[in-house]
């Protein structure tokens, strides 16, 4: 939507209103817009019609409806569950609060006295320590996958927020808790990125930062591997080179997000730890593609009936006009609906941290065994012809 209203227009439809009946209701706001007021304005239309509705959202750095990425726009996701029921918590929280907040919410959700089926998280990582909340929320032993995404800042002036139905935290964390007999909630992840440079280990590190490397201030290896400066424009020179982690049998990345220019010093959106071995990494367009399809095919495996995406700015950075080549096939499968991110929430059988650099697919459906949708074979849209066409899709900056 481009206006509040165009949005009131829709809202009056008999489409949207036929939505009234159903158990639960969940309104997800992700816009490019970082002013409270253009949520509120939001929230309160929504309300008009939805006085029960679940209303959260995000600022974001690019938004995706139907599969397809949008710019300086502002995406409305409506999700009506049948049987299923939907609780949300929201906090502020400012630095050093972290540890607080994450067990305060393991509380609240325990408080409700459900089995629960999936939590959605949304925060402001560049302004808290998203990652020790998440830690704090993990580390109680949660049997329910957890997903999501960071806010977002177009101009990455540290001007982020999270809604929650009335209030703009511009330093806070949302909680969407999902839970229902039938519902079925399944997140998938996957990276695509490649090792760069040599080996090399974190030898200090600050509050969600990184001081020196192999004992020499950080920045030095962007410079030195590189050529890139220690200035304004760090985020978008550094953005595809990420520091690539193995922990726990898993790849992690970790992007610079700004640098200290007086001691060189790297803040990031998610912990690393001291004695950590790193490579700088790069982006393969690629790996990431061929990635993308194999998870596609375990989503479309999956069944479901609705599919949220949480994709990492840095994808997006990459890939440039193509990055629909990898959002657009999960469109096929379900509606596909999320936004761009700075870091994305991701607890599953598999991995448990705050990511950077990744996408997160995350598949719903309220039965047993889903829709049955077809096994399509070409999940890439039918002009990705990745192999006749050689210069379509290479990217070396």
């Amino acid at each position: 939507v481009s206006s509040i209203e165009s949005f009131n227009a829709i809202l009056q439809s008999e489409e949207i209103k036929a939505f009234c009946n159903y158990q639960s209701q969940l309104v997800q706001i992700y816009s490019a817009k970082n002013d409270s007021e253009w949520y509120q304005a939001f929230g309160d239309a929504i309300r008009t019609v939805f006085p029960s509705a679940i209303i959260v959202g995000a600022s974001s750095v690019g938004e995706i409806s139907d599969g397809k990425m949008f710019t300086d726009s502002t995406v409305i996701i409506f999700s009506l569950f049948e049987n299923s029921s939907i609780n949300m918590f929201s906090y502020e929280s400012k630095p050093g609060n972290e540890e607080t907040i994450g067990k305060a919410l393991i509380k609240d959700v325990e408080s409700l006295n459900l089995i629960i089926k999936g939590m959605l998280l949304l925060s402001t990582p560049i302004s808290n320590d998203s990652g020790k909340i998440f830690n704090n929320i993990t580390a109680c032993g949660v049997n329910y996958p957890i997903f999501g995404g960071g806010a977002g800042d177009y101009a990455n002036k540290r001007n982020t927020l999270v809604y929650d139905g009335i209030r703009c935290y511009k330093q806070g964390v949302i909680a969407v808790v999902f839970s229902g007999n039938n519902l079925c909630i399944e997140p998938f992840t996957y990276l695509g990125w490649h090792p760069l440079s040599k080996e090399m280990t974190i030898t200090e590190i600050g509050e969600v930062s990184v001081k020196t490397i192999d004992g020499k201030p950080a920045f030095s290896v962007y410079e030195k591997y590189l050529g890139i400066k220690a200035d304004d424009s760090i985020f978008q020179n550094s953005l595809e080179f990420p520091f690539l982690i193995y922990r726990n049998g898993q790849i992690i990345a970790r992007t610079p997000f700004f640098v200290n220019e007086k001691d060189g010093s790297i803040q990031l959106v998610a912990d690393v730890q001291v004695g950590e071995k790193f490579r700088i990494g790069y982006g393969n367009p690629q790996m990431i593609l061929a990635e993308s399809v194999h998870i596609q095919k375990q989503m479309r495996d999956f069944n479901p009936e609705a599919i949220f995406l949480y994709s990492c700015i840095c994808r997006r950075f990459l890939l440039q006009g193509d990055v629909d080549l990898e959002t657009l096939p999960y469109n096929r499968i379900a509606p596909a609906a999320g936004f761009y991110t700075f870091g994305e929430f991701c607890s599953n059988s598999t991995i448990n941290s705050l990511l950077n650099s990744t996408m997160v697919a995350v598949g719903f459906r309220e039965s047993a065994n889903g829709k049955e949708i077809g096994h399509q074979e070409l999940l890439l849209p039918e002009n990705a012809n990745l192999i006749s066409d050689p210069y379509m899709n290479q990217h070396s900056r």
